[in-house]
């Protein structure tokens, strides 16, 4: 997910269906960004926002995302 939204915004919510299954999308904006994921966790547990899996199991599922400078992935330290 990579919401674009006005810096004005506070965040949004939105309820989303796939095939059975729900997702409540809460997206909050503290630093009043118009881009960039700093946290995105699926059902409380933290996950990639560029590759959240949908899973139509019939469920509902609460994805949580805070906008913000994106967390730097660490590279693979290489020894010698």
């Amino acid at each position: 997910m990579a919401p674009c939204i006005p810096s004005s915004w506070s965040g949004f919510d939105i309820t989303w269906v796939f095939g059975r299954t729900t997702y409540e999308i809460a997206v909050s904006n503290p630093e009043r960004r118009c881009r960039g994921i700093a946290e995105a966790k699926l059902d409380g547990a933290a996950v990639d926002p560029a590759a959240i899996a949908l899973i139509d199991d019939g469920g509902t599922h609460a994805v949580r995302l805070v906008m913000g400078e994106p967390a730097v992935k660490e590279e693979a330290v290489r020894t010698i």
